[in-house]
């Protein structure tokens, strides 16, 4: 057997690689899901589904996801990790994860991804992102499907991890630590906010390219967001310092619109072409932050990245 393993920025998105998983026949006692929910959202969420199949007003987005988790996943539940903090999760991971005592978790994310073959690095590096919050989803299948799982993950943009490791290390991080205090900022949280590619691991101890390898090559392949931060930095400070918007919230759409234009799908076309979708994709996956309001920043991201990829 083998382990995949995908991490990703939203929720959304890791529930909707589940739902393949599932529709394409892979087990669901053979698919895992940890997802970090430091602010307690998504428990509350989802004893609110426990309790009487309601979603939270105010927040039936994530409601929806969470329950809807729910009846894909299996023992979702509600715990906390060391040096991670509150999280959900289900599948087989939760076994590893938990002992004896009551939704806390005794051994740690690292152990459980080494222990499914996950090299101790790159481990900690998934670690990590659970704590920033992101969501991690991992599948166990034979290795005739690997490629088949792959492709599934790969449809909605999880993480490079080694490259957000990368970011994070320019910031100052040296490495996940079990022991840390599990707070963390929303600033942080937006800091590590990155999209591209998922990796596999092999049980046993044998692996395959963990966290890299089944990108598809672009002519921006050495490039990075963090190259082009300081010039949406600034876009920023001329046109929306003043719009009771603070950067971190600017951050995603520019980071959207260098993700358009590193992606070969959109390579030659003009935004005309490109924005129906574009429009699409963000009204399902940051319903909270309007089109309209964010749509320029979007188009300046992907202007400014395109020239590179074109060049």
């Amino acid at each position: 057997m083998k382990t995949i393993v995908g991490m990703y920025d939203h929720l959304t998105d890791a529930r909707q690689v589940v739902q393949d998983l599932v529709n394409a026949g892979i087990e669901r006692a053979h698919i895992s899901l940890v997802a970090g929910d430091n602010e307690g959202r998504y428990a509350t969420d989802l004893n609110r589904e426990g309790n009487n199949g309601d979603t939270i007003a105010g927040g039936a987005a994530t409601g929806a996801v969470v329950g809807g988790l729910g009846g894909l996943l299996l023992g979702l539940g509600a715990l906390a990790i060391p040096g991670i903090g509150p999280v959900i999760a289900a599948g087989p991971i939760v076994a590893t994860l938990v002992g004896a005592g009551v939704g806390a978790a005794v051994g740690g994310l690292v152990g459980a991804l080494v222990a499914a073959g996950v090299p101790e690095e790159q481990a900690g590096y998934y670690a990590e992102g659970v704590r920033r919050g992101n969501t991690l989803v991992t599948a166990e299948v034979t290795e005739e499907r690997v490629d088949e799982v792959v492709r599934i993950m790969e449809r909605y943009h999880p993480i490079d991890i080694d490259e957000r490791a990368t970011s994070w290390q320019r910031e100052g991080w040296t490495g996940f630590d079990a022991n840390r205090d599990t707070a963390t900022t929303t600033d942080e949280w937006n800091r590590s906010r990155y999209t591209t590619n998922v990796g596999t691991a092999g049980n046993g101890g044998s692996t395959t390219s963990a966290g890299t390898g089944y990108s598809t090559p672009t002519s921006t392949e050495a490039t990075n967001f963090a190259e082009y931060d300081p010039f949406f930095r600034s876009h920023y400070q001329t046109h929306y310092a003043n719009s009771g918007f603070t950067y971190a919230q600017y951050e995603p759409a520019y980071r959207y619109g260098y993700t358009l234009a590193t992606d070969d799908r959109y390579y030659g076309r003009d935004w005309d072409l490109i924005e129906p979708e574009a429009r699409q994709y963000w009204n399902q996956h940051y319903a909270d932050t309007p089109w309209e309001r964010f749509k320029d920043a979007v188009r300046y991201g992907w202007q400014q990245v395109k020239h590179a990829v074109a060049g």
